[in-house]
């Protein structure tokens, strides 16, 4: 093999070893993924059957606490994702809002245009 080819396997040979090391790294992702949703589901749980000024008195501090605190977990891995600064972002914003409007009937239709809640929002 010339110059050119031995190099071209070298390199090869380094993406096939950085691909999987990726792989290898991600794999904490699944776990995020369960913690998150089984915090989400406590949390819509909270918002269901406690006082709901009790709820956002108590469930949106402890959330915030722990969307801050996973993500700080997730940013000391090895192997990083795109986009989380976002789901961050919209957890500690959107997160503890979707729970507190459980009393309203407008809150089951499109939160942007209105549509498909109740009369008033139709």
């Amino acid at each position: 093999m010339n110059e050119v080819q031995v190099e071209a396997a070298a390199q090869l040979a380094r993406a096939d070893r950085l691909g999987a090391e990726a792989r290898r790294g991600g794999r904490w992702y699944v776990r995020y993924l369960l913690v998150f949703g089984v915090a989400s589901f406590v949390l819509a749980a909270v918002f269901a059957f406690v006082d709901n000024s009790t709820a956002v008195v108590v469930g949106t501090p402890l959330w915030i606490v722990f969307v801050v605190g996973i993500s700080v977990w997730a940013a000391t891995r090895r192997v990083g994702l795109r986009g989380f600064g976002a789901l961050t972002a919209w957890s500690c914003r959107r997160g503890p809002r979707l729970g507190s409007q459980r009393s309203s009937s407008a809150a089951i239709g499109c939160p942007r245009c209105g549509s498909g809640g109740s009369a008033e929002g139709s």
